[in-house]
C-alpha cells in the first residue's frame, strides 16, 4: 500500500519530458527562471497590492497581480485534477480529452485572473488550501487503516499532518499562504530544472561517446 501523496507524485502523464537534449536543456532553464520568479516576486507583488488597496490607489487590474493570480489558478487546477485522478471521476491522463478539459479549466482560471485578479487570487489560494487539507486527511485515514502494511508510517503520517496544518494556516492567513504556496512551487520548479539540465548534459556525453565509438569503428 502507498499513501495519497505518493500516488499523486507518480501519476502517469504528469511529467511530460521531451527526449531531445536541447529540449530538456531549454525546459530546464525555463523552469529555473520561472521557479526563481515564483520564489522572489509574489511576496513583493502582494505587499505592494495590499498597500495600494489600503490607500485606495489600486487599479482594478494590474499586470503583476494578474500573473500571480494566474499562477495560483494553474496550481489550483493541477491539484484538483490530481486529486480527482485518484478516483474514477476523470478521464485517464493519456486521453486527449483529459488534456482538453484541464486546458479549458486552466484557461478559464487565467481569464478570471485577468478580469478579477484580487478575487481570483483569494479563491484560488483557498481552493489550494482545501485540496491540501483533503489530501492530508485522506493520507491520515490511509495511514491509520493500513498502518501494518505501509513503509515508514510515522514519517508519512507526519507529512500528512504538516500538509493539513499548512492548509488550515493558508485558510486563516491567505496572503502569507499564497506566498508560501508559490514559493514551494518555485522551489519544485528549480529542482526540476536542475534535474532536466543534468539529464541533458548526461545525454550529450552519452551521444558523444556513441559518436566516438562509431568513428573508431569506421576508422578500423
Amino acid at each position: 500500500m502507498e499513501s495519497v501523496l505518493s500516488r499523486l507524485a507518480r501519476q502517469p502523464g504528469r511529467h511530460l519530458v521531451t527526449q531531445s537534449r536541447w529540449g530538456q536543456l531549454s525546459a530546464g532553464i525555463l523552469a529555473i527562471v520561472i521557479g526563481c520568479g515564483l520564489i522572489s516576486l509574489p511576496g513583493t507583488i502582494f505587499l505592494s497590492r495590499l498597500i495600494e488597496l489600503l490607500f485606495r490607489t489600486a487599479k482594478p487590474t494590474s499586470a503583476p497581480i494578474m500573473l500571480v493570480s494566474a499562477a495560483l489558478c494553474v496550481v489550483a487546477v493541477t491539484l484538483v485534477d490530481s486529486l480527482l485522478h485518484l478516483s474514477s471521476f476523470t478521464l485517464p491522463p493519456e486521453d486527449h480529452r483529459h488534456s482538453m478539459i484541464v486546458g479549458v479549466m486552466a484557461g478559464c482560471g487565467i481569464v478570471f485572473a485577468i478580469l478579477w485578479p484580487d478575487i481570483t487570487a483569494y479563491f484560488a489560494t483557498v481552493l489550494i488550501a482545501v485540496v491540501a487539507v483533503t489530501i492530508g486527511v485522506l493520507d491520515i485515514f490511509i495511514q491509520i487503516r493500513d498502518r501494518k502494511e505501509l513503509k515508514q508510517p510515522a514519517l508519512t503520517l507526519l507529512s500528512a499532518f504538516v500538509l493539513v496544518g499548512i492548509g488550515i494556516f493558508t485558510m486563516i492567513r491567505v496572503f502569507v499562504g499564497a506566498v508560501i504556496i508559490l514559493a514551494a512551487v518555485g522551489v519544485g520548479l528549480v529542482i526540476r530544472g536542475i534535474v532536466l539540465i543534468m539529464n541533458a548534459l548526461r545525454r550529450k556525453k552519452a551521444d558523444h561517446n556513441i559518436e566516438s565509438r562509431q568513428a573508431d569503428r569506421f576508422a578500423a
